[in-house]
């Protein structure tokens, strides 16, 4: 049974081989049967075939047979294995009582928080053995995520709940944990199998039982996480770019990116208190592990994962596939790695003070079957060729290094995900576009309290031929070949915001319909930008035949038009009952606009609205109900005329009256008869004229 991950990585590896061959066989002939390369590939296909069994022959491919045949041996002996302990082909594996072994940790269980009477009271509930028979066991282990409407069934989960929370001793992350998983469920035989469990008094054992309720994906990223320090604070980023660089996130939904699966994965470990949210950070959100989840991760992954912390360690295990690092210098581990030559993950935590570009020569051109590597120091300004050694990897990070400079054979990493950088690096190699595999490519500033900000990468010819980018920061638009707004048609698992800039370069309505934007049903955001001048003479008819060909997606949350010339709006913007959910609307530099969309539908769930520098608009409807958020700035002609006033007016009738400008703005700010007004500071809102 030893062998049996062996064989699991084995079968890994080979597909990886398989893969490669594939992709860059697509990369170098490309995909189109219809071109000149895919007839002669259809023409040749049986000499092909015929030269590919001959191949077989040749020693990189006889390894591979090898290979093969040892995976199929192991796979025998666990099918044998298997049929002798009596177990059953799939699943119904039943859980095997496993000694409890005391663990330590650094930090104290988590505090318990409340108002003062209420947290006195339940800290000496959990700590006063006297008190055991005067609290319900349910308020710990509760089943308040299941809806039960059997009054028999609900009496008897409490009655175990009782029992198990007696049981639970004077640990609330065991009774946290234990009551997330249990919560969940209203079936009677895994109460019971709680209640069974052994000295679960001891905090490990009810976190060993909750731990193996997890899905077998929950459970490898959740050991994922021991790569890591203790009290180290994960981004949703982070965690989900190196967990589908591993392959620890199901890629055969076919419905959903990869993306939102891994969100899932992450929400489902939070709502079974694996991962604890710690902290926002300008709107990012960070979670944490317990010590004493810590400690079991570590424990239980203590075969294929080791963190390198220690400047005294003599050996590090042969058959680990993860190492992180977190020493000052690896000059006398240098040996050690180089034996490993079926590590996957190398992860530098904290600079190094060594020459970084010698060790990278030195130790990973051992390192063959590596898929994901995070460098956070680096010496030299280019990085070497050599990364093309790397044909397996999956996830690179250059963000805290002083890489500027991107060789050419970075695009022969066909199986590359994730490619992230300096905000240094100011071009791409030219046929960056061959990764096709490619899911996330970002450029970053330098680290801003202690985490990397986003900015957008540097254009790239012919991106079409990325089709696996989930995120895009910015599209600049080029009148030149490759550039142009076709290029986005078939990259339609796009999400978050995306930046269009350039619009002046478009060459029309056809043009911006080749785009395809209503096909990207995951884009959150988008900024239509064109390049804004000044000159506020005239407006340009162009600008409207391109708007009309960039109808987003219904389901997109924020809209800003920038540098817009034309005094029309697109049919998609006077259409009200488009758009699902659109509630963020901004209009910037947009000279010729004289009123907003009519279809006051259109902005109906619409929470923020900015108007900046519209200098001809000169009405405005009834704003939104939901509006929480008015910016005004530098609409010249935009007037605000007293009740008084209103009749003497000669657009009377386009004008919205002050009593109901008040009504719409009476949750963002408090007006009187006068004229002063003053922001109502419960709602913490704003409003700018």
């Amino acid at each position: 049974m030893a062998r049996a991950p062996h064989g699991k990585y084995t079968a890994e590896d080979l597909l990886d081989e398989h893969e490669y061959s594939v992709l860059r066989h697509k990369a170098k002939n490309g995909n189109d049967d219809r071109s000149p390369a895919g007839v002669r590939a259809k023409v040749l296909k049986p000499l092909r075939a015929a030269t590919s069994r001959m191949s077989n022959l040749l020693p990189g491919n006889r390894e591979l047979l090898r290979q093969l045949n040892e995976l199929k041996s192991i796979l025998a002996k666990v099918k044998d294995f298997r049929q002798l302990l009596g177990l059953p082909a799939l699943g119904g594996i039943r859980d095997v009582p496993t000694a409890a072994v005391p663990l330590t940790t650094s930090l104290p269980p988590p505090k318990v928080f409340g108002r003062d009477s209420d947290r006195n009271h339940i800290i000496d509930l959990l700590t006063n053995k006297d008190n055991s028979a005067g609290y319900s066991g349910v308020a710990i282990v509760a089943h308040g995520g299941a809806e039960i409407r059997d009054e028999h069934l609900r009496a008897e989960l409490d009655g175990i709940a009782e029992k198990i929370a007696k049981q639970l001793g004077q640990s609330p992350l065991a009774a946290q944990v234990l009551g997330s998983q249990l919560s969940r469920n209203k079936d009677l035989t895994t109460w019971k199998d709680a209640l069974k469990i052994r000295n679960l008094s001891g905090p490990r054992r009810a976190l060993l039982w909750s731990y193996e309720k997890l899905d077998p994906r929950h459970q490898r990223c959740f050991l994922y996480c021991s790569l890591f320090p203790k009290g180290h604070k994960y981004s949703v980023e982070e965690s989900l770019y190196l967990w589908i660089a591993e392959g620890l996130v199901d890629s055969r939904n076919q419905d959903k990116r990869m993306d939102d699966i891994g969100r899932e994965y992450i929400n489902e470990m939070v709502s079974r208190s694996f991962f604890q949210t710690s902290e926002s950070l300008y709107g990012t959100r960070l979670y944490a592990v317990h010590d004493l989840l810590h400690d079991l991760a570590e424990e239980l992954s203590r075969e294929d994962c080791f963190r390198l912390e220690d400047d005294n360690v003599t050996e590090i295990a042969c058959a680990i596939r993860h190492l992180s690092v977190r020493v000052e210098s690896m000059k006398k581990h240098k040996q050690s790695i180089c034996k490993i030559q079926n590590l996957r993950t190398v992860i530098c935590i904290d600079p190094l003070v060594d020459n970084v570009s010698d060790i990278f020569h030195e130790v990973l051109q051992n390192l063959k079957k590596l898929r994901v590597l995070y460098l956070c120091s680096y010496d030299g300004r280019k990085l070497p060729q050599s990364v093309a050694d790397l044909k397996h990897l999956r996830y690179l990070n250059l963000i805290r290094t002083s890489i500027s400079e991107l060789p050419g054979s970075l695009s022969t990493l066909s199986h590359l995900q994730i490619l992230l950088f300096n905000f240094k690096v100011k071009s791409l190699p030219d046929k960056i576009c061959n990764l096709s595999n490619l899911q996330h490519l970002g450029a970053y500033l330098d680290e801003y309290y202690g985490y990397p900000v986003e900015e957008g990468a540097p254009p790239i010819p012919y991106m079409g031929k990325l089709i696996s980018l989930q995120e895009l920061q910015k599209f600049s638009v080029r009148r030149l070949k490759g550039y142009g707004l076709g290029q986005l048609r078939d990259i339609n698992n796009l999400g978050g915001i995306l930046s269009i800039t350039n619009l002046e370069n478009a060459t029309g309505k056809v043009e911006a319909l080749e785009s395809k934007l209503h096909q990207k049903r995951h884009l959150e955001g988008l900024r239509l930008n064109w390049s804004f001048d000044n000159d506020l003479r005239g407006e340009d008819s162009s600008h409207l035949d391109v708007l009309e060909g960039l109808m987003p997606p219904p389901g997109l949350k924020f809209l800003l038009i920038w540098g817009y010339k034309s005094s029309a709006y697109p049919s998609w913007l006077l259409n009200g009952s488009y758009f699902d959910n659109l509630n963020r609307f901004c209009l910037y530099n947009c000279s010729s606009l004289q009123y907003l969309p009519p279809n006051a539908e259109l902005l109906r769930h619409c929470s923020h609205l900015s108007l900046r520098h519209v200098p001809n608009l000169k009405t405005l409807p009834c704003l939104p109900r939901h509006l929480e958020f008015l910016q005004i700035a530098e609409c010249t002609l935009l007037m605000f005329v007293c009740n008084d006033k209103l009749e003497q007016h000669d657009e009377k009738e386009s004008m919205m009256k002050t009593d109901n400008l008040a009504s719409r703005l009476a949750l963002i700010w408090e007006l009187d008869s006068g004229s002063s007004s003053r922001i109502k500071k419960q709602y913490w809102k704003s409003i700018h004229i």
